[in-house]
């Protein structure tokens, strides 16, 4: 039919059989382009995802990692002193109360490596007197320099400061803000044990003799402080017979824990029983013995900061994500692929440049072929051939004569139909069946080099798969023409479809290694 090149061959005992048809190699060349572009479309995917993953979305992972350290010493400490100012606390018992500061501030400054304290007075509002040191030379000066206030005993002021509201929900003053406040302890020097802790221990110490003016306001302070922050509040209450002050102010330290500490009555209470041995909460007949009492609340305190045997610290340590680079793997098949090519190209170069060329009685004879049916042959046709035979023996004789070579080529002989017999030429040298006219003329002198079109389905799917690659760019990228290719190596050339199914079988390794369906997940 008109537009589609068919290909016959004919046998002596039956009529012309159909080889190959334009369509047969149609279906073949479309699977070649669909594998081509698939196996380039992933490969160009795997270069270039990684770096727009790893530099545009940042991508981290994050490791816990946790080290055991060996400690023999005390941590750091920042002690705040609050003390009661209200008109309830005589002048002198005032002054006692300074001293016991005075007394305990040194005494922890000697036992502990570092130490930071500072002081505040409250009464119907906070006053603070010392800030939060390290240098405690105005505290060694006390009771001396000291103006006290008066009023009564608002403990919400002295934990939050004067503007301290509970519906404000914040806790921006007073003790909080000093301890909050304070820039970090100083570094360790070299050879100091910090006991694997880089913040302080923060301290706040509430002296007074009586119970709280607003205790639902100093309720909501205390929960705030448990809540937010890290202070341990220490109750020291002077007056041994005022068993509802012990109690309340038992239910404002660290010794009542959060979900226990409630208003009850309007006063603070503590739904979990008291504890004896809480050392948050101490108490005192008289400020005079608490004076006494300084060197037993500093031991105590001594071997609570104490940090001797194993800490054990914990860290997450952020590093970039470069599990993406996994998607470079696509890439490997094609590039497999490309180098494959190239050096069957090379060794066929190599196999070209060394082979000897035949002499004259070994000259070769290609065929030219021709997408024409089988030739009918009519009788008398015979003669003709033998004729021919006769006239290409002549022009070997005279091209041996004058040193004409000539290349090989690997089918020599053909049978023919001539006359309703066989016939059988051999091109590879002289014979008396000379070819029929229809035959080619390369067949009549053998002039032409070997090529794979040699055969009529060879000649075919090459013609085919010329104009394929020619069309399809990523085919002509990915395809070698099997004409460039030494004979004896070609059967080492890889179809497009050797890369394309390796890639596929590496596709879902490098999906899962690279964290994607981690991701998705």
């Amino acid at each position: 039919p008109k537009g589609r090149r068919i290909f016959q061959h004919c046998y002596l005992d039956g009529p012309c059989r159909l080889l190959h048809s334009e369509g047969d190699y149609s279906a073949m060349v479309s699977k070649r382009r669909i594998a081509a572009w698939g196996v380039i479309s992933l490969a160009l995917a795997g270069v270039v995802v990684p770096p727009l993953v790893i530099f545009l979305l940042k991508p981290e992972t994050k490791e816990r990692v946790t080290t055991t350290i060996h400690v023999n010493g005390t941590l750091p400490l920042d002690a705040f002193f609050l003390l009661d100012a209200s008109g309830s606390v005589q002048p002198v018992d005032f002054e006692r109360a300074l001293k016991f500061t005075h007394d305990m501030a040194l005494q922890l400054n000697s036992s502990l490596s570092r130490v930071r304290v500072g002081m505040g007075q409250f009464a119907s509002n906070y006053d603070t007197i010392f800030p939060l040191s390290e240098d405690l030379e105005l505290i060694a000066r006390l009771p001396q320099g000291v103006k006290r206030i008066s009023g009564r005993t608002y403990m919400d002021k002295a934990f939050c400061g004067n503007s301290y509201s509970p519906s404000s929900s914040t806790c921006s003053g007073g003790a909080v803000e000093e301890l909050q406040g304070a820039p970090p302890p100083s570094n360790v020097s070299e050879g100091e044990i910090d006991c694997g802790v880089s913040e302080a221990k923060q301290l706040l110490l509430l002296i007074t003799d009586g119970g709280a003016t607003d205790g639902k306001n100093a309720v909501e302070a205390a929960k705030y402080i448990k809540q937010n922050t890290n202070i341990t509040i220490m109750g020291i209450f002077v007056g041994r017979k005022d068993l509802s002050g012990i109690k309340q102010l038992h239910a404002l330290t660290s010794c009542c824990p959060l979900e226990s500490t409630v208003s009850k009555g309007g006063q603070p209470d503590c739904n979990r029983i008291v504890h004896e041995d809480c050392m948050y909460m101490v108490g005192s007949a008289s400020y005079e013995e608490l004076v006494r009492s300084s060197n037993q609340l500093v031991e105590s305190l001594t071997q609570e900061m104490d940090c001797t045997g194993s800490v054990v610290k914990s860290s997450w340590n952020f590093k970039p994500d470069t599990r993406s680079l996994w998607l470079l793997l696509l890439a490997a098949p094609i590039a497999a692929h490309y180098l494959w090519a190239q050096l069957l190209l090379l060794l066929s170069a190599c196999l070209s440049s060394g082979a000897a060329p035949s002499g004259p009685s070994g000259s070769a004879r290609d065929i030219e072929m021709t997408a024409e049916p089988c030739p009918s042959q009519a009788p008398g046709a015979s003669a003709d051939a033998a004729g021919a035979a006769d006239a290409a023996g002549a022009a070997d004789t005279a091209d041996a004569a004058e040193g004409k070579k000539r290349s090989k080529w690997a089918p020599v002989r053909t049978a023919y139909i001539i006359a309703g017999k066989r016939v059988d030429v051999d091109y590879g040298a002289n014979s008396m069946n000379a070819p029929p006219p229809s035959a080619p003329n390369a067949a009549r002198r053998g002039g032409e080099m070997e090529t794979a079109n040699d055969t009529p389905e060879a000649f075919l799917q090459a013609e085919e798969e010329e104009e394929a690659d020619a069309a399809d760019a990523a085919v002509a990228f990915m395809s070698v023409n099997s004409e460039r290719i030494d004979k004896s190596l070609r059967r080492f050339n890889c179809e497009v479809f050797v890369p394309f199914a390796l890639t596929l079988l590496l596709l879902p390794v490098a999906l899962w290694k690279s964290g994607i369906f981690e991701a998705l997940t």
